[in-house]
């Protein structure tokens, strides 16, 4: 059998993650399972706040501010964090669609130090701080390369997805499968959850760090 083009195109990089992931929604079209549609449809649209988040989707972060000691001021410092909120302070969850994803990393590509900044409240960041001093601004910064490397980790899970998909109900150019044969289809349902189940993972309840005494009146803050 000769390979599906559609599969050669994404090895190649002639078509994107996004081009690849619409081709998956048009072939799974008729598959009728729920946690399959469901993936397909928030990588392409975005992920809601109570959503489960994909682990490839949790980049790292670093934060910087300036710093005021008396009448000492540094700027640009790197501000370290105590040890229970590093996990939830120092990763960020990705929830936009493809597109974007897709626009940041061509940032990426043109400009190496383009990097996306995140403000973070300065009240929260002077309760879970370690510095000496008053932190008078700080952001989280998304680390190099963040949102390519999100596209890279989706494109290898696209491309077996597509390789099995291949291998039970033969070539794909025709971007349609007859999806009639309820075993074979229960098969190929469940190794895409068990794909997209090994490459979730939640990190917190939105991010909001849980049984917190820092914030005005005891409020625990969310500032994603």
């Amino acid at each position: 059998m000769e390979r599906s083009k559609v599969i050669i195109d994404l090895i190649k990089d002639q078509i994107t993650v996004i081009q690849a992931m619409n081709i998956l929604k048009l072939l799974l079209q008729d598959c009728k399972n729920e946690k399959v549609l469901n993936w397909i449809n928030k990588e392409i649209d975005g992920y809601k706040e109570d959503d489960v988040v994909p682990k490839y989707r949790i980049v790292s972060c670093s934060i910087t501010g300036n710093i005021r000691a008396g009448y000492w001021v540094v700027s640009q410092m790197n501000i370290p964090v105590k040890d229970e909120f590093k996990k939830y302070v120092m990763n960020y969850e990705v929830r936009f669609g493809l597109n974007p994803i897709y626009q940041y990393s061509l940032a990426e590509e043109k400009e190496k130090t383009h990097r996306l900044m995140l403000d973070m409240p300065l009240d929260y960041i002077n309760a879970i701080s370690l510095v000496a001093g008053e932190v008078t601004h700080a952001k989280r910064e998304l680390s190099v390369y963040a949102f390519t490397n999100i596209l890279n980790d989706l494109k290898p899970i696209i491309l077996n997805i597509f390789i099995e998909l291949e291998k039970n109900y033969g070539n794909l150019d025709k971007y349609y499968i007859d999806m009639s044969d309820k075993k074979k289809n229960k098969g190929i349902n469940q190794f895409i959850i068990n794909i997209i189940e090994d490459n979730s993972i939640k990190l917190g309840d939105n991010n909001v760090v849980k049984n917190s005494n820092i914030g005005d009146n005891n409020e625990n803050w969310n500032w994603k």
